[in-house]
């Protein structure tokens, strides 16, 4: 962006300034200056001179004699747009040249083309009252400088997207007085009827205002105007829509006039069905539903903050128009114009959320450039308001002491006031309180909290008058966060220890994603503005988006395991609970008869898991109904895990279809367990528990078990068998294959498994002997018997 020193010389003085001086201040203390155009243009080079007369003249063109004051006469030719007796036009002089360097003949009629201004190369014309023989730097001066703004710096100020912004700062900064806007009074028009208005935009549209207007006759826009918008990309249109365009460059606020001979009315909501709409500049723009849209009635007029419509633009001939100031939510516009890849002047401001104060102040700015511009605007309404006009002033309440304790340096309560008063707050001390009043021209995106105020005091009381030094900070030990400790040692078993990948997934989850696997949550959240209309749903659990991610990689490895530790969102009475949750899921190429072997190394990460954190032995119970809502949880494949304590989360295998739309032909096990079910001290203390001085003896049992009842209800029926003897269990293998047809013999179904069982016996007070051992067989044997346990 950039902006005229000329054009801030209006509300402030600048005198003893050097423009590098100038863009030093602001770097430092308001936003970063990008670079420096300096300009000179030959308007000291030009005159003004009275058309005399005007005859034909070759290729189509006139002669003209002119009157350059004094006695002085001059004759010069004029091609395109004709002059008329009685205009005053320019008159280029000795030493006249284009700042393309390209010379101009003396005695040639000027353009603004010439002036390097744009485009246009129809003879300026000046005031018909100009004395023949004034230089036309009376109205353009000759010199100006442009100081370029990067934009991103001022993305939070949407004050300064306007030079009356700018000459604020620098008034403040450079401790010189600032001129306030001129501006009309619209309490004058309160007895006048109002424009039709209707605000439907909800939170799309904060505040619309509306004034109607007439002009007995559009008058030529002043010529330092019209240089100051082409000077800034803004190519003059004539007088009504100038004063718009003018207005928004001085304060940042756009607008927008209609034609009120065409619009009688205006109304703000979205498209809705309408499908396209005819912008000014004469292109057919599909809309979406969600756009949003001025109509007068049931017809489109203008798309909100961006551009108005072909069929309502002003003419020359506009006597009657209907100025529209609004504020409309930035990220509304942005998506539209991004969509529709229209990026606007009046776009890019609406796009940093501008303080709703400025509509109302741009009404009364543009009923007052009008008048000084010889228009003699007559109001046709009073100014109409749909929504809040935000003209109130907002309160902050801060420790009085809170800015030098942030500063770390002593800054003088005048000073305080000083600068807080120059950039337009209100200041109100109470003893060891500051209450600060934030006017209407800064938005609550950029000041709202205590720190904000800070900044704005550190920032023109300049950073480098802070000085330097170190915090002082009280070192002491910091006691271990046990959720961190919990989460690290869990990192390190599955990424270290297990080989498993982590990955981040979002809080939401992705429609299009559980239509695909079946799963429709119900009772959720919902994000009010979410990034996308299918991923506007907060996640319960995270095994879905685990899901997808696994199928994701399933492409390029044949084996994939991933976790995530995460948090998801359980709907409830608010405050609504967000609760921390691990879980996996494990991909691996191979037929299903190893699905087991699989399901078994990841509920032995599992089971580290739970020991890692300091939890009893993990035992498996199965869900004899899963829940129907949660496809991945399967009969007869789904389980639940619980600890000493009670249920801690659930494992399980995928088949089927939901296996098939995850990845075809791969085992698939899934695991979730809930992480505050976990928690235990971060460093227990320890036990220590002495060997026994007798050596003990170990006994293996390979038992006969259908692998769908699953491991979980065979260590059920185990845990029923107690003996004296027994100091561990384990289960050391699986088999299934060759050498099992004894187990057909007794009844059990083709497919049987054989699970070799591992006793560990001991005795602390002796040694075991034969007898021992055969007693412990025996009466595991008859327990087998009771349970109608096969031995293999």
């Amino acid at each position: 962006m950039y902006i005229s020193l000329n054009w801030l010389s209006d509300w402030i003085d600048l005198d003893g300034l050097s423009p590098e001086q100038i863009a030093e201040r602001l770097t430092v203390s308001c936003a970063e200056v990008e670079g420096l155009v300096h300009e000179t243009r030959p308007t000291d080079r030009a005159v003004a001179a009275r058309v005399l007369s005007v005859e034909p003249g070759a290729d189509g063109g006139s002669r003209l004699s002119l009157d350059l004051g004094g006695g002085a006469r001059a004759q010069a030719t004029s091609r395109g747009r004709g002059v008329a007796v009685g205009d005053v036009v320019v008159l280029a002089r000795e030493g006249f040249s284009r700042p393309d360097g390209a010379a101009r003949a003396p005695d040639a009629l000027v353009s603004f083309a010439d002036l390097g201004l744009g485009e246009d190369d129809a003879p300026i014309l000046c005031p018909r009252d100009a004395a023949p023989g004034t230089p036309l730097s009376e109205w353009i001066p000759a010199r100006d400088t442009l100081v370029e703004i990067d934009n991103k710096s001022i993305t939070h100020r949407p004050d300064l997207w306007g030079h009356h912004g700018f000459a604020r700062e620098l008034g403040a900064i450079l401790r010189r007085p600032l001129a306030p806007l001129d501006l009309a009074d619209l309490a004058r028009l309160g007895d006048l009827p109002e424009v039709p208005l209707a605000n439907e935009g909800g939170a799309d549209c904060e505040v619309l205002t509306a004034l109607a207007l007439d002009v007995e006759e559009q008058p030529r826009t002043p010529l330092l105007v019209q240089a100051r918008l082409a000077r800034l990309g803004v190519r003059p249109m004539g007088l009504l829509v100038d004063a718009g365009n003018y207005v928004m460059l001085e304060m940042g606020q756009p607008t927008h006039a209609y034609d009120r001979d065409r619009v009688g009315s205006l109304a703000v909501r979205p498209a809705g069905a309408l499908a396209t709409f005819v912008t000014l500049d004469g292109r057919e723009r599909t809309l979406a539903p969600e756009d949003l849209m001025v109509f007068d009635g049931a017809v489109p007029v203008g798309i909100a903050g961006i551009m108005g419509g072909r069929d309502s633009a002003i003419g020359a001939g506009t006597r009657r128009v209907v100025v529209e100031a609004a504020q409309f939510r930035a990220a509304r516009v942005r998506r539209t114009a991004a969509r529709l890849g229209l990026r606007t002047e009046a776009s890019q401001r609406f796009e940093k959320s501008l303080p709703p104060a400025f509509a109302t102040v741009a009404q009364a700015r543009i009923l007052r450039v009008l008048e000084a511009w010889g228009a003699a605007p007559r109001a046709a309404s009073r100014l109409g308001v749909r929504g809040e006009p935000g003209l109130g002033i907002r309160r902050i309440a801060m420790p009085a002491a809170e800015i030098a304790r942030t500063a770390g340096a002593d800054i003088p309560d005048s000073e305080i006031d000083r600068i807080l008063g120059a950039l337009g707050f209100e200041v109100a001390r109470e003893g060891e309180v500051l209450e600060v009043g934030v006017p209407p021209h800064r938005s609550r995106q950029d000041i709202g909290l205590p720190i904000d105020v800070v900044e704005e005091v550190l920032r023109v009381h300049g950073y480098a008058n802070v000085a330097p030094q170190l915090p002082r900070a009280r070192i002491a030990p910091v006691d271990p966060n046990p959720d961190q400790v919990r989460q690290r040692r869990i990192r390190r078993l599955l990424s270290f220890g297990q080989g498993w990948a982590e990955v981040q997934t979002y809080l939401w989850t992705d429609d299009a994603w559980l239509r695909e696997i079946g799963y429709d949550p119900q009772g959720v959240l919902r994000l009010r503005n979410p990034i996308a209309p299918d991923k506007g749903r907060l996640r319960t659990t995270l095994v879905p988006n685990l899901l997808k991610v696994a199928g994701d990689n399933a492409g390029h490895h044949a084996d994939v395991a991933v976790y995530e530790i995460g948090r998801v969102v359980l709907a409830g009475a608010p405050p609504h609970a967000e609760v921390e949750r691990i879980a996996g899921v494990s991909l691996r190429a191979g037929r299903d008869d190893g699905l087991e072997a699989h399901y078994r190394e990841v509920k032995g990460a599992v089971e580290r898991i739970v020991a890692a954190t300091g939890r009893g032995a993990l035992r498996t119970i199965p869900i004899e109904e899963p829940d129907p809502g949660l496809p991945w949880q399967l009969p007869d494949l789904a389980a639940e895990l619980a600890d000493d304590t009670g249920p801690i989360g659930t494992i399980g295998v995928l088949h089927g279809p939901i296996r098939d739309r995850v990845a075809p032909g791969r085992q698939i096990v899934w695991f979730e367990l809930a992480l505050d079910r976990l928690t235990r001290e971060s460093y227990p203390t320890g036990r220590f528990e002495a060997f026994s001085e007798y050596p003990g003896s170990t006994q293996d049992f390979s038992v006969l078990w259908r692998p769908e009842r699953g491991w979980g209800a065979l260590e059920q029926v185990l845990d029923g068998f107690a003996h004296p003897l027994v100091a561990r269990r384990e289960l050391v293998q699986t088999y299934r294959g060759k050498g099992l047809e004894k187990g057909l013999e007794k009844g059990l179904a083709p497919g049987t498994q054989s699970y070799t069982i591992r006793y560990t016996l001991a005795d602390r007070d002796r040694t075991l002997d034969g007898e021992d051992l055969e007693r412990f067989r025996g009466a595991f044997l008859a327990f087998l018997e009771t349970r109608d346990v096969a031995l293999r």
